[in-house]
């Protein structure tokens, strides 16, 4: 039998992992592909985060080498790179 993992993240569970990373919202924004805006809706709670999303940031928590596999894909890595 298979454990159900909770696919959401609390608006503070998304800016410790931010900060974890040692990335601006700017970067972080770039790593996941989305707006640069939109991890300061997330943390502040202006704006839901999608299933998705938190499923990809649970693997960057949870999984050793997603950071680095996604840094080396984000068109702007080569700035932050050293973060992490």
């Amino acid at each position: 039998m298979t454990k159900k993992v909770r696919a959401r993240m609390a608006v503070e569970e998304v800016k410790l992992l931010r900060e974890a990373l040692g990335l601006t919202q700017v970067q972080f924004a770039e790593l996941l592909g989305i707006g640069d805006n939109t991890p300061s809706r997330w943390e502040t709670g202006k704006h839901p985060i999608s299933r998705n999303l938190c499923l990809m940031m649970l693997l960057l928590r949870d999984v050793p080498g997603v950071y680095q596999y996604l840094a080396a894909l984000a068109p702007k890595a080569g700035r932050w790179r050293g973060a992490a």
